[in-house]
């Protein structure tokens, strides 16, 4: 193969997964429970009880985001500890396992500074579950810009959070989001920048679907690949 083919950026190819949620035996009826289930968990389940509500709800973005803060809130009624749960740094936090660390320690922090803690009853219980992926693949290519702005257009929520959020986890190579990656290889570098650098974790999927498109059409209205200098990227606000 000669060198000019070697250099075709390959298409972008649109995947998404679909999960079931496998239950577990782990429970826990209070924080310290909680601590001890969350140092021995997987990081699957981790990761779906960080990530599922953006899933099940694509609209919204709830004021406890995750699984473990919406539980403690809900349940335990210890606020404080829900609002530290509900700000964990996921966006450059790839690694779970620091994920898990930094739970633990709002975890131990907390109850070293109580005398007693609270109990919820046994059906109220957190109950650890893991998913069981299948990646599926949508059909759909695209090979130049425009080809992506069609198709990302019509793209369902289910798709967008597989390449923001369980790509990363599933290619070991890379800890940048799909999208970022496949223009980066293509030249568009400052692009790839901006995807690099905004938070999904702000907004509901649908929200960070509508600001990738605003980001990258402003891409392809440029006569460039990294021709910014004289126009404005759309900002992710919070």
């Amino acid at each position: 193969m000669d060198a000019k083919h070697r250099d075709v950026p390959v298409p972008f190819r649109f995947l998404k997964a679909v999960y079931l949620a496998e239950v577990t035996n782990q429970r826990a009826t209070s924080l310290s429970q909680l601590l001890m289930e969350v140092t021995t968990t997987s990081q699957w389940s981790l990761f779906f009880h960080l990530h599922q509500h953006f899933f099940r709800d694509p609209h919204i973005i709830p004021e406890y985001p995750n699984d473990f803060s919406s539980w403690v809130h809900t349940y335990l009624a210890e606020d404080a500890v829900a609002e530290k749960l509900a700000n964990l740094n996921l966006v450059r936090s790839m690694d779970l396992e620091l994920v898990r660390r930094e739970i633990c320690t709002i975890l131990a922090q907390h109850l070293q500074e109580i005398s007693g803690e609270r109990h919820t009853s046994p059906e109220n219980a957190f109950i650890f579950c893991k998913p069981r992926l299948a990646v599926l693949d949508t059909g759909l290519t695209a090979r130049t810009l425009d080809e992506f702005i069609g198709i990302l257009k019509d793209m369902d929520s289910d798709t967008v959070g597989y390449h923001l959020f369980i790509a990363p986890r599933l290619l070991s190579e890379t800890m940048v989001n799909d999208f970022s990656l496949w223009f980066r290889q293509r030249g568009h570098h400052r692009l790839a920048d901006r995807l690099d650098s905004f938070d999904p974790y702000l907004k509901s999927l649908r929200e960070n679907h509508d600001f990738l498109l605003d980001l990258i059409e402003s891409e392809c209205a440029g006569p460039h690949a990294d021709g910014y200098d004289d126009r404005k990227l759309p900002e992710y606000r919070s």
